[in-house]
């Protein structure tokens, strides 16, 4: 079925990476692991990545590698938006620090 030439398409954020806005990435970052959850599953992972995550993050499952990695972009999209936040006060520059190291320590595995 062919939408009228009027509608507006979300552009592949691969192919179109120049024509994005900030909100467009917000969203992206927001839904990302809802998409994660639904897109992936442990088949379409290198069985070297698996292992080494299951390694390195104590892990005692294969499944728990999914969950890993969709907690690592939730933590991402929590800093994300304590980075874009309009006001900005002590408490959030702790949170954010506290969410920086977080998550740094999490992809440095």
């Amino acid at each position: 079925m062919l939408c009228p030439s009027v509608w507006s398409r979300q552009q592949n954020p691969i192919t179109h990476l120049g024509s994005y806005f900030f909100s467009d990435y917000l969203r992206l970052v927001m839904i990302m692991p809802f998409l994660l959850d639904r897109a992936i599953n442990i088949l379409s992972l290198k069985e070297t990545f698996i292992n080494n995550l299951i390694v390195t993050c104590n892990l005692t499952q294969k499944i728990q590698v999914i969950d890993y990695l969709c907690n690592l972009w939730i933590i991402f999209a929590k800093l994300v938006t304590l980075i874009f936040r309009k006001t900005f006060d002590e408490s959030n520059q702790n949170d954010l620090r506290n969410s920086i190291i977080q998550w740094a320590h999490l992809v440095s595995k």
